[in-house]
């Protein structure tokens, strides 16, 4: 990937490059925000911006807000990396749109580890503009990719609810079902086959921040967690998800039944107390109310149907 280091302390700035390139990345160094923002608009290609959380010169917060509000410049990456003494503000550089973070100090393996999702999702994200992410590649999910399997997910689940208490910030949780509908005859749809379900997990996946987990909660069920995002915020995550698999082209096995998507949404902000399966309970019960509200008004005229908890 290229690379935009911005750290404004030479000996921590001198080891990341050196272990970026290490790793195969381009790097490009700089030590202070008004030149992180003008290298981001004049550089060809950039994939990640990586900067520090203390930039002189700018604030990361605004750098971000500009870069996620440009459409030349919105597809570029963002990983800030913040003090320990700083954590309080994590709710706030979350807001701003960052698509990670790493608290000072880390372990390298960390970030690389970062790196790779970071690098997994810009590739669905460039199979998806070229068009390549549909037809017979939907549902081959790229190497490194990292939709989660049902007791990985849950374990993410239990970390974040873990670390709101701790840190005091808000957690969102989105149930997705994916469901065949009758054909026009009347034929009963049959449950979706494993094709379908991939290639609308990698879609998904492709819109999710680099530190947001999706995984298959059950045959046709997928879980995201989304960190610092209470249940209004993580509406809008779902909202944009539904959008996002508007138009799938997938040959799976099941030709001619047209599908749908339903969310229940739900979160909670600073407490653990209650229990995961409390937690995974509201959310069920929302996807719940969404199919009751989608049986009431049907919204068949695409492959997307309605069903947020709103």
């Amino acid at each position: 990937m290229k690379v935009l280091l911005a750290e404004d302390n030479l000996f921590f700035r001198s080891l990341l490059a050196s272990n970026l390139s290490n790793w195969g990345h381009e790097v490009t160094c700089c030590e202070d925000g008004h030149e992180a923002w003008t290298l981001l608009q004049s550089a060809q290609g950039l994939d990640l911006a990586i900067l520090d959380w203390d930039l002189p010169g700018a604030k990361v917060t605004t750098i971000c807000s500009r870069l996620k509000q440009s459409p030349a410049l919105n597809s570029v990456l963002v990983i800030v990396l913040v003090p320990g003494n700083h954590k309080e503000d994590l709710q706030e550089a979350l807001d701003s749109g960052v698509d990670d973070y790493l608290i000072k100090p880390f372990d390298p393996i960390e970030l690389r580890l970062r790196l790779r999702s970071a690098a997994s999702i810009l590739e669905l994200r460039g199979r998806f503009r070229s068009g390549q992410g549909s037809d017979d590649s939907a549902g081959t999910v790229p190497s490194g990719m990292d939709i989660l399997g049902r007791e990985q997910v849950l374990d993410v689940l239990s970390k974040e609810m873990t670390r709101s208490e701790r840190q005091q910030m808000p957690v969102g949780v989105i149930i997705a079902e994916i469901e065949h509908l009758a054909k026009a005859d009347g034929t009963s749809p049959p449950p979706p086959d494993r094709t379908l379900v991939d290639a609308i997990a990698e879609r998904m996946r492709s819109e999710l921040r680099v530190y947001d987990s999706l995984g298959s909660y059950g045959d046709n069920i997928l879980l995201i967690v989304v960190p610092g995002c209470n249940k209004e915020k993580a509406r809008k995550v779902a909202s944009r998800l539904k959008k996002s698999v508007k138009g799938i082209v997938v040959a799976s096995g099941r030709k001619g039944f047209p599908w749908r998507v339903r969310f229940g949404v739900t979160g909670l902000v600073g407490s653990s107390r209650a229990g995961m399966e409390v937690v995974l309970k509201a959310a069920d019960e929302a996807l719940a109310r969404a199919r009751e509200s989608s049986q009431a008004s049907p919204d068949d005229s695409g492959p997307v149907s309605g069903g947020f908890d709103l």
